[in-house]
C-alpha cells in the first residue's frame, strides 16, 4: 500500500506537504505512512483514489 501512495505522489511530482494538503492531512502523516510506521486504512485509500481519479484494486488471498 505504501507503494501506491509513493507512486501517486511521484507521478504527480508532489512533495509530502503538497500531497498532505490535497488529502487534508499533515506532512507528518504522509511521512509516517511512507516509512511504514503508520498503516493506512480503506478510508485513506478511498480519499487518495478519489483525489487523483484513480481506481485501487485490493486483493485478499
Amino acid at each position: 500500500m505504501v507503494d501506491i501512495l509513493v507512486g501517486i505522489r511521484l507521478q504527480y511530482k508532489l512533495t509530502q506537504s503538497e500531497l498532505a494538503k490535497k488529502l487534508g492531512t499533515t506532512q507528518t502523516v504522509i511521512s509516517r505512512v511512507e516509512n511504514g510506521s503508520v498503516n493506512i486504512g480503506i478510508d485513506f485509500l478511498q480519499k487518495l483514489a478519489k483525489t487523483f481519479d484513480k481506481k485501487i484494486d485490493i486483493k485478499v488471498a
